[in-house]
């Protein structure tokens, strides 16, 4: 009510045509503010190069979830493996 009563007695002391001025200037402004802007939001991503999982990490106030560490694919060549058996096959899948 304080603010109101001020922003009243000294608008009152403004010419008009300054005053809508003033309002033009800050609706432009707010407009230009919101629509045009840089956001300053992106998107954040982990990479994992470890064994263990990472639980969750922060980076500039942002926070990241679970990262699993990646699946490795092994290719295993087949050789020979005289007398081994069942070993062979274990290592083969």
């Amino acid at each position: 009510m304080l603010v109101r009563w001020a922003i009243g007695r000294y608008m009152r002391l403004i010419p008009v045509w300054l005053q809508v001025l003033l309002g033009a200037m800050i609706t432009v402004w707010l407009a230009w503010s919101m629509l045009f802007s840089t956001s300053k939001s992106g998107s954040l991503m982990g990479h994992n190069l470890t064994e263990r999982p990472i639980g969750s990490f922060w980076v500039d106030g942002n926070w990241g979830g679970v990262i699993y560490p990646p699946i490795l694919e092994v290719y295993i060549q087949e050789v020979e493996l005289p007398a081994v058996g069942p070993l062979k096959e274990i290592l083969l899948r």
